[in-house]
């Protein structure tokens, strides 16, 4: 059997499936789902810079004045590029995730075939499934917030160390992806810490000039980042807006993390399958993958109680835990022969995707997110001028954000208890939900 044409044959229709799978979701991106606060809020500053109004928001108060200063400003420079070739509207802003996260699951599938460490074609397929449709992979390319940026710097890392030559080429590659996650995200920070600490754990000492090549570039990262924001002035805003508001209690490391539902199937499984396979014979030439796959599923289980404890663990920080080990997985699902552990495995592994993706496709076919954005953008396009100064209330008017930006390049927020007086005096126009809020936005407006 020739084995080179069964991997070119695998890539061909990888690349035919991730192609198809990024074109109907890009088409389908406005359907769902509806707009909400997270994707706004790192939609603004690269939409205000994108119309002219420099690179700020009025959605983040004192951290968006004068110059954005938050914790992802790779995403919204990449963003306000992405606009200026395809334009403004929610299509684009969440076509940029859906790129970068297939771009991704397609590097990390180019690993695993390098690498050999899943050895069918088939079990591959389904780690890509898994990536896919997870629902808390879902979550990070069907919005238009920025971590499928992060997913993608990841996965360029890991490919780096995948290459089968130690090369200069491969240290260059692994410190420039380590360089960027800074600036994609500050969260990803411990975790690409205790990721290297995994990877010099499995290699030893044949691991070090990777481990070297990732922290250092991480760290020239942390201070290029630095830099930056001091060379524009604003450091201390930059430091006063990621400052953390204290610690995670114990109690809440060791409940609340690990409870999160995207991560509580992983985790239950991944401890389930370590433990059942302790007396399982591999053959010698298994023994590294063996630790290696072991390493994948204890960091998968590790990661929801790391995160928590240094800051928080969201549904889309989950495909930290969700990746990792769905490859350690696999790889103990390929080797094992009892046939009922093997369909458990699949069992749950489909429990992970169902709520997923599938979900979302109901969502699109319900096409409600589309619909409503058309009869916002007419209504808008009706009510409001170009010179008009809205005031957008930041509890349930997420769903016109896009309409009111592209009609109305200022827009204000009550993203405050109280909107300041001087920002009261331009406001021309008022979006509002429905009947009642008038008297809570008058409020705001100090009775005006």
């Amino acid at each position: 059997m020739d084995f080179r044409y069964l991997t070119q044959k695998e890539r061909a229709a990888g690349i035919i499936f991730l192609a198809l799978f990024a074109l109907f979701n890009v088409a389908t991106a406005a359907f769902s789902p509806i707009p909400w606060l997270d994707e706004v809020s790192y939609t603004d500053p690269a939409a205000t810079w994108f119309f002219g109004g420099g690179f700020q928001s009025s959605l983040w108060e004192e951290a968006g004045k004068g110059f954005w200063v938050g914790n992802v400003p790779l995403h919204q420079f990449l963003l306000c590029l992405w606009m200026k070739v395809f334009g403004f509207g929610i299509g684009t802003v969440r076509s940029a995730s859906i790129v970068y996260y297939i771009l991704a699951v397609g590097i990390l599938w180019s690993a695993l075939r390098r690498t050999g460490f899943l050895h069918a074609a088939a079990t591959r397929f389904l780690f890509v499934l898994i990536a896919l449709g997870a629902t808390g992979c879902v979550a990070v390319f069907r919005n238009g917030r920025y971590d499928a940026l992060g997913v993608l710097l990841v996965s360029v890392a890991v490919w780096a160390v995948c290459r089968r030559d130690a090369s200069l080429k491969s240290d260059l590659l692994l410190f420039a992806a380590a360089a960027l996650l800074p600036w994609a995200g500050l969260q990803l920070l411990p975790f690409f810490g205790i990721a290297t600490l995994c990877y010099l754990a499995i290699l030893k000492r044949s691991g070090i000039r990777g481990f070297l090549a990732g922290n250092i570039g991480m760290s020239c990262g942390i201070l290029s980042l630095l830099a930056f924001y001091y060379l524009m002035g604003y450091l201390p805003a930059f430091v006063k807006a990621i400052r953390r508001q204290g610690w995670s209690s114990p109690l809440d490391i060791l409940v609340a993390g690990p409870l999160n539902p995207t991560s509580m199937a992983v985790i239950v499984l991944g401890l389930a399958l370590l433990w059942a396979s302790r007396n399982w014979e591999f053959p010698a030439a298994l023994s590294f993958k063996r630790r290696a796959a072991s390493a994948l599923v204890v960091f998968g289980v590790a990661v929801p109680f790391v995160m928590y404890a240094v800051g928080k663990y969201t549904i889309y920080y989950s495909w930290m835990s969700i990746l990792p080990c769905a490859a350690g997985l696999l790889f103990f699902w390929e080797q094992c022969a009892n046939p009922r552990l093997r369909l458990a495995i699949l069992f749950v592994a489909a429990l992970s995707v169902l709520p997923g993706y599938p979900r979302r496709v109901l969502g699109i076919a319900g096409g409600d997110t589309l619909q409503n954005e058309k009869k916002i953008e007419t209504f808008v396009n009706s009510h409001l001028s170009r010179d008009d100064v809205p005031l957008m209330g930041m509890s349930t008017e997420f769903a016109a954000y896009y309409p009111v930006k592209m009609r109305a390049r200022n827009i204000l927020f009550d993203s405050s208890p109280a909107v300041d007086p001087a920002m009261a005096r331009t406001v021309t126009a008022a979006v509002l939900s429905g009947p009642g809020r008038e008297a809570e936005l008058g409020r705001r407006l100090g009775g005006s």
